[in-house]
């Protein structure tokens, strides 16, 4: 029976017993026991379904997505990667834009894939189909986790919220307290001497289906949950208020940590990250760069932080031409190979120009390849596949301009002294005391943990909000 089939079944016997409370029927305590168990497992099953809702319902109408080859609906059936995924081809558009044309998937088992291109490439796009298993080749019951959205606010606090994220785990715990339930029956049962060959039996299916559970709990590392709970939100910058508060409490960003606590926390067979440092702090990026370079997951992740790539990645997917190439190592690693990589594909785009060329010109003084019919069919199917191709990619330039002051400036630019600052009259200050210094050959980092005060300190620098 599946967690899915499970827990409908749980609901199912919770509104049973319901109906006959609310019809005056009076339950035995068997019955009793059971309705408080359920109940106490009302608001986990809650948790289950909103951490499985999607952030927005699905990859979107104005995705196109088709493949060649045979059907994989029916393949994988298994939960886990194996060696890995392969989708040999396989095309995406969006809106009429070809964003990938008979690319190749492969990821490998254990592997930290860091998927990079220029914004509007297809990333995100990417990381969406192969979550919603949109891909043939794919399994259709692959755990791959995508995060990308907040966590839904509630009274429940952040570890309650990470716990709940593990559906297996809160079924097994439901089934747990039933199992017991209906063994301390049968053992009162027994002990009124109302042992039977039958009773027996069925006391004995109980306690073998009762250990069944201890064992796969023991398995899934029940009893030590909480504790790592607690060490993933810790690490990600949650003291012990943010843990134990409720999540409704949480900015926007906080809950973004908390999503990926939680991706980090369930250990899918793929875990799917798009932007992972973006609401993190300095200490936090380096503590998730570390923990995630000591995993063993399986991990595809979109990210523009070079150092978090290098620190993390052991391969690198780069896309270009709507095609997926793949690098061993590193960001640097890749930075060195990719020069050579470009001259080869420039060279392969003007030799099939060359050839575009050459063969329009046969087919039009009916020469060479389209001296004969059957020539000038093939050079005309030919024609066509290369006008068909991708693109090839130009150059990626980035150009900006820093403005150059009206005067040379020399000395001391900004200068506080004791400066202190708070939003509210008798609200406690962000700053107090402050004393800062720039000259014009400074610069400075400004870090420090989220809320801190980094934002309103430079807006102070600005001149708004001004101090009272």
């Amino acid at each position: 029976e599946s967690e899915g089939d499970a827990m409908a079944s749980q609901k199912e016997e919770l509104a049973e017993l319901r109906a006959k409370v609310a019809a005056g029927e009076k339950l035995s305590g068997k019955k009793k026991r059971e309705l408080k168990k359920l109940e106490e497992a009302e608001e986990r099953w809650k948790g289950y379904e909103a951490a499985e809702e999607p952030g927005d319902g699905g990859i979107g109408s104005q995705f196109v997505a088709e493949q060649r080859g045979r059907s994989g609906a029916a393949e994988g059936a298994q939960q886990v990667m194996g060696d890995g995924i392969e989708v040999p081809e396989f095309s995406i558009r969006a809106d009429n834009v070809e964003l990938f044309v008979d690319a190749r998937l492969s990821l490998r088992t254990g592997r930290r894939y860091g998927l990079v291109a220029p914004n509007g490439k297809g990333k995100t796009t990417l990381l969406k189909h192969i979550a919603a298993r949109g891909l043939r080749g794919i399994p259709p019951t692959l755990d791959a986790l995508y995060v990308e959205q907040e966590v839904r606010a509630g009274a429940e606090s952040a570890v309650e919220a990470l716990m709940a994220s593990d559906k297996r785990r809160g079924a097994l715990l439901v089934e747990e307290a039933r199992l017991e339930a209906e063994l301390e029956e049968q053992a009162a049962a027994e002990e009124g001497g109302g042992a039977t060959p039958a009773s027996d039996e069925a006391a004995t299916a109980t306690a073998a289906a009762l250990v069944a559970v201890y064992d796969e709990l023991e398995l899934l590392g029940s009893e030590a949950a909480e504790g790592r709970a607690r060490a993933l939100l810790a690490g990600l910058g949650f003291d012990a208020g943010k843990q134990d508060g409720p999540t409704s409490q949480l900015s926007g960003g906080w809950r973004m940590r908390l999503a990926l606590a939680r991706g980090l926390f369930l250990k899918p067979s793929l875990l799917l990250l798009d932007e992972p440092t973006n609401h993190l702090d300095l200490d936090a990026v380096i503590w998730l760069q570390d923990h995630l370079a000591a995993s063993k997951l399986t991990l595809l992740m979109v990210s523009h932080d070079q150092h978090f790539l290098n620190a993390v990645a052991t391969d690198i997917i780069l896309i270009e031409a709507a095609q997926l190439h793949y690098f061993p190592g590193d960001y640097d690693d890749f930075q060195k190979r990719h020069a050579s990589f470009v001259t080869d594909c420039r060279k392969k785009a003007a030799a099939g120009t060359k050839e575009l060329h050459k063969l329009q010109a046969q087919i039009a003084k009916g020469e060479g390849a389209g001296a004969s019919k059957s020539g000038r069919k093939q050079a005309k199917e030919r024609v066509a596949e290369l006008q068909s191709g991708p693109a090839p990619e130009k150059e990626y330039k980035v150009k900006f301009t820093i403005p150059v002051a009206a005067r040379e400036l020399r000395g001391t630019l900004i200068q506080m002294d004791k400066v202190g600052f708070s939003y509210t009259a008798g609200a406690k200050p962000l700053m107090n005391n402050l004393d800062f210094e720039l000259s014009m050959d400074s610069r400075v980092a400004l870090v420090g943990p989220n809320g801190c005060g980094k934002s309103t300190f430079l807006n102070l620098l600005a001149g708004s909000p001004s101090p009272p």
